[in-house]
């Protein structure tokens, strides 16, 4: 390497980077390593420079070299880099006070008991207070009324403990109005790690709680328009099919609307993002019957819209043909259902139809719109239904992934 066994310089002070000193130079062959080195405009590289010291090195065996492996000349002009820009923290004072006093959110530090010790001049300023002093040594959670002050007592205690918590409450401002804030709780530790005071920062989310308020208000009056719609396609679904005589057909329609419309309001009830499997299972079964014949169970889990109204169409199918020719058509028949997250695959979600105490199952010798929901099952997946003598059995498999659409 070059620069090996160069006298001078220990591994650590050897200059890593470099140009040739032909000031160092044996007598009279400076201006030779200069040309030699100006000879060669290879970017990056030193072979100019090196080809000159292995020249000269033997004319003067115990002369010091003083070098840079850098080349002198290359053939792109170096750009000169852009100075970053600085933060001056000459006055850690000055700057932590300036943040504080730009920051819209509360902070504050409490004293290990709870009471207020210190307010930011920005949190002073969105929770309007004008003087300050009334409130330093007053208890922070009374700061918060109902359920804010047990959320706010609660979260002391676990920062008295070195634990960080938040909560969400409302809490009046110094003029009396009523916000919402986000709150983080934290302890500061001293140097023996004990609480030594408790930082609190609390940010107004009133805007966003009152742009939710909304979202309810128009999902809950979707909810009376669909529940309107459906009233009416079932009325004119009635007044249409009046002179029907398969009257089975009329009163199959109505239950799946029926089905459909608690579904829909269990979605609803969650802004249409999602609905827990156990109301929709338990809100299909209600339409059929005695729910003392029903057993059903499972861990919680939580279905998205396609999924829960697959599952609500679903139940009802399986329900209505159980009432006609299964479990449910005899006073002892019971049916029980158990859907479960596998234990080998955590992403599979499984749910089991068994019906027992009823007459022997038998497979339909015709297939009609209600067995080809039972065949779609849960929208994704599988569906195996089997009829042995004792009752009939069905097993419906989809993915966590696929259940949460």
């Amino acid at each position: 390497m070059l620069g090996e066994g160069v006298q001078g310089f220990s591994e650590r002070a050897r200059p890593p980077h470099p140009v040739l000193r032909t000031d160092l130079s044996p007598p009279g062959r400076g201006e030779e390593l200069r040309q030699a080195q100006m000879r060669q405009p290879l970017l990056g590289r030193a072979a100019g420079t090196a080809a000159a010291i292995r020249r000269t090195t033997s004319d003067f065996p115990r002369r010091r070299l003083a070098f840079r492996n850098e080349p002198a000349h290359t053939a792109l002009p170096r750009q000169r880099a852009k100075p970053r820009p600085m933060l001056d923290v000459s006055d850690r004072r000055d700057l932590i006070a300036d943040i504080l006093r730009a920051s819209s959110d509360c902070i504050k530090v409490l004293g290990v008991d709870g009471s207020l010790l210190f307010m930011s001049e920005g949190g002073q300023r969105v929770m309007e207070i004008d003087d300050v002093d009334r409130f330093i040594g007053c208890p922070w959670p009374d700061f918060w009324e109902d359920a804010g002050n047990a959320a706010a007592r609660r979260a002391v205690e676990l920062a008295q403990a070195g634990r960080p918590n938040s909560f969400q409450g409302m809490a009046k401002t110094g003029k009396g109005r009523d916000r919402w804030w986000d709150v983080a709780v934290t302890p500061i530790f001293d140097e023996d790690g004990r609480v030594a005071q408790i930082l609190s920062i609390s940010r107004d989310i009133t805007d966003l709680k009152e742009a939710e308020e909304r979202q309810r208000l128009l999902m809950e009056e979707l909810g009376h328009r669909i529940k309107n719609t459906l009233t009416v396609i079932k009325a004119l679904a009635s007044q249409t099919l009046r002179d029907v005589t398969e009257r089975s057909a009329v009163e199959a329609f109505d239950a799946r609307l029926m089905a459909l419309a608690s579904a829909h309001d269990l979605l609803l009830r969650q802004d249409w993002t999602s609905a827990p499997i156990a109301p929709i299972v338990g809100a299909a079964l209600e339409l059929h019957g005695d729910p003392e014949r029903f057993s059903a169970s499972g861990p919680d889990a939580v279905l998205g819209p396609k999924t829960a109204l697959s599952l609500a169409l679903l139940l009802n199918e399986l329900a209505t043909n159980a009432a006609k020719y299964g479990a449910l058509s005899t006073p002892q028949g019971r049916v029980e259902i158990r859907w479960e997250i596998e234990a080998a695959d955590p992403d599979a979600l499984t749910l089991d139809w068994r019906e027992a105490g009823g007459p022997p199952a038998a497979e339909p010798a015709r297939k009609g719109f209600g067995s080809r929901l039972i065949a779609i099952g849960l929208g994704t997946g599988s569906a195996d239904v089997s009829y042995p003598p004792e009752g009939l059995v069905a097993r419906f498999r989809t993915t966590m992934d696929a259940a949460g659409r």
